[in-house]
């Protein structure tokens, strides 16, 4: 089938499509070509990811399910696409930013403020919390499981591209 024409389209991503049409409103598109109905996609846009969608209005976060309904709506600095079971976000209160995850439902984890989170991949991401002393190969990384538990902590420079591949992440000393 062909379906269009539109000013911009991406790449099937779990079901559904980012479409602009020619009237330059935002849509989603399932693979029948119908689309998902969602109220609030002013502002920047999210890419749909793990069957859920953010968009962003100002400071205002919506997070729809995979049918266009509005799952909840938080207030942020910003939030990343989800990867995985969870999305990073960005925070920022009278110490400064900071950043958690927040979940498949849009709901804030109960877990301590870190000073950087990184996307999940192979199942697995790195955080860093924050540290009262830090030095050159002192900063301690927390290796997260996908429900969250901390299943290794390491000392390091730095972590270079944020990720695991093949169960590996590169680390500087």
């Amino acid at each position: 089938k062909i379906f269009g024409p539109f000013k911009e389209a991406n790449m099937f991503k779990n079901e559904l499509a980012r479409i602009v049409d020619l009237d330059n409103n935002v849509k989603y598109m399932k693979k029948n070509g119908s689309f998902n109905k969602c109220s609030k996609l002013n502002g920047s846009r999210r890419n749909y990811s793990s069957n859920k969608l953010i968009s962003k209005n100002n400071s205002e976060f919506y997070i729809y399910d995979n049918n266009g309904r509005l799952i909840n709506k938080l207030e942020a600095k910003n939030i990343k696409d989800f990867s995985g079971p969870y999305a990073v976000s960005e925070f920022e209160d009278d110490k400064g930013k900071f950043f958690k995850y927040i979940n498949s439902f849009g709901n804030i984890t109960d877990m301590r403020k870190y000073e950087y989170l990184s996307d999940f991949n192979e199942n697995i991401s790195v955080g860093k919390p924050f540290q009262d002393f830090k030095a050159a190969n002192s900063i301690i990384y927390h290796i997260f499981d996908d429900e969250l538990n901390i299943i290794a902590k390491f000392k390091a420079a730095g972590v270079i591209g944020d990720k695991f591949v093949n169960g590996l992440c590169i680390i500087t000393n």
